[in-house]
């Protein structure tokens, strides 16, 4: 009986997960020019079995990510034909999942009541839920973080074989996000001390090493093959001004609370920011003045602390916030470790009403919030990026076109990445409508693309450049995307040859 309810209640939590991801998502979803640059690559991947041993670049010139998030893009790729909203879809059942491997930790780390708490907030989580709906690698990152976590913890209860998923874990980590993967060291290592681990056996050593030697094995050979560019990367980095800064102790103080301070928000509730705050950070100051700490005790305080170790080092990146998005899964461990602490009483009716007003809370966030894209900080650089308007941009373009060659030029957020509208031309509109469009002003009727978010003076030069040489036909807005049909003299492209 007990197991047939569980087995409902993680049926429950998946579904609910699932459907509150992809609430309003293909309305919604986010689109930008590193979206098109991955597509295409994935796209060259699946159509042209072009492989790569790299993924997207980071902040940090000479260095890649891994490109496991390309081969996890393919089978949705193929099964979506290129759609942004199925990859994304197919992604979100991977966040899903995790919030069971979220109630499996919790069990496992405290009591099946906290579980059951965690995996709730997990799944009404708006910040996560905001997490899950960028089409990107980091979000990834989440539940993988999870697996690596209860890795830990089944390690530290002398279950040696868990050495392998961590490893595993580990790796799609830092495939996924490497810096992400090295702030996370520190704290594994002191773990390790802190619980006097036992060495694993010969046979598990030798398989955990060989899980990481597999899969770092794409960063050796193309590093081999392109005379160590990451290598060399890394360390021009690392003795640069911009690598390990100058340590200022007031900085590094008030940069780490402000990034946790945001954190915590998005996590556990955006619209009650001072209240939050207050709340996450009481009982991590309770968690470190524990005398006795249990493994699970010891696991959350390394998970929740570990970030900053490295941050106060390289206190330059550790400015971006998805560099804390393994961090959201362990805000809630704490939150629910400390409230179902209280066992009976008045404290323990208090605790379960302020879990239940959380969990109202971020469901009237969804309500409200995610189908405006309220708070979605990924779209605060790139307002109006949203696909179901590009499309209908594409559309306009192509039917004003009227089958007729055309060819097209965005002004883009960077200027000099256009690889999202190249992206959608390709696959969008050309599957749509039967062929793609030259790239640029080649011909005598041709259409400009104006993403918003892009009035400055290098649009107004650009566009001044462009009166010159046509008028304007037609233009249409798009929630702040502007499309323009322009016309050139007939003697123009003749006198500009």
């Amino acid at each position: 009986m007990r197991k047939r309810f569980f087995l409902i209640f993680f049926a429950g939590v998946f579904i609910l997960a699932f459907f509150l991801r992809i609430y309003t998502l293909s309305d919604n979803l986010f689109y930008s020019y590193e979206q098109g640059r991955d597509l295409l690559v994935i796209k060259k991947i699946v159509e042209e079995h072009k492989l790569t041993l790299i993924g997207p670049r980071t902040s940090v010139e000479g260095i890649f990510h891994g490109p496991l998030y390309y081969y996890l893009s393919v089978l949705p790729f193929i099964l979506g034909k290129g759609n942004p909203v199925f990859i994304t879809i197919f992604f979100i059942f991977w966040q899903s999942l995790g919030a069971i491997f979220f109630y499996i930790l919790i069990k496992d780390a405290f009591n099946k009541r906290a579980a059951v708490w965690g995996s709730l907030l997990y799944v009404v989580s708006y910040g996560l839920i905001v997490y899950s709906r960028w089409f990107s690698h980091p979000p990834l990152i989440i539940s993988f973080s999870t697996l690596f976590f209860w890795s830990l913890l089944k390690i530290s209860k002398n279950q040696e074989k868990y050495y392998l998923l961590a490893a595993f874990s580990w790796a799609a980590i830092f495939h996924l996000d490497l810096v992400v993967a090295v702030f996370f060291l520190p704290g594994v290592v002191a773990f390790f001390f802190w619980q006097k681990l036992k060495k694993p056996s010969l046979a598990i050593f030798v398989s955990t090493v060989l899980v990481l030697f597999l899969s770092f094995s794409s960063y050796l050979l193309f590093d081999f093959r392109h005379d160590f560019l990451m290598f060399n990367g890394l360390k021009r980095f690392l003795l640069s001004s911009s690598g390990i800064s100058q340590v200022d102790l007031v900085k590094i103080l008030r940069n780490i609370t402000d990034r946790y301070t945001l954190e915590v928000q998005d996590v556990l509730g955006s619209n009650l920011p001072n209240f939050i705050v207050y709340f996450f950070f009481l009982p991590l100051v309770f968690l470190f003045l524990t005398r006795k700490k249990t493994a699970g005790e010891k696991l959350l305080l390394i998970w929740i602390t570990a970030v900053p170790t490295i941050g106060m080092l390289f206190s330059p990146l550790f400015g971006l916030k998805h560099y804390l998005v393994g961090l959201g899964p362990g805000i809630i461990m704490l939150i629910v470790w400390w409230l179902t602490r209280f066992e009976s009483g008045i404290k323990k009716n208090l605790a379960n009403g302020l879990l239940i007003f959380l969990i109202l809370d971020n469901l009237w966030l969804v309500k409200n919030w995610l189908p405006i894209n309220r708070n979605v900080f990924y779209l605060l650089s790139h307002q109006g990026m949203i696909l179901s308007n590009q499309l209908k941009a594409v559309d306009f373009v192509y039917q004003r076109a009227s089958h007729k060659n055309f060819s097209y030029e965005p002004f883009t957020i960077p200027y000099w990445s256009q690889a999202g509208w190249q992206y959608l031309f390709s696959w969008y509109g050309a599957k749509k409508y039967g062929f793609f469009p030259e790239m640029g002003r080649e011909s005598k009727i041709f259409y400009i693309i104006i993403e918003p978010g892009s009035q400055n003076n290098y649009l107004e030069s650009w566009l001044a450049n462009i009166d010159r040489e046509s008028k304007i036909l037609e233009e249409k807005n798009f929630e702040g995307i502007y499309v323009q049909k322009r016309e050139r003299p007939f003697n123009f492209l003749d006198n500009k040859r």
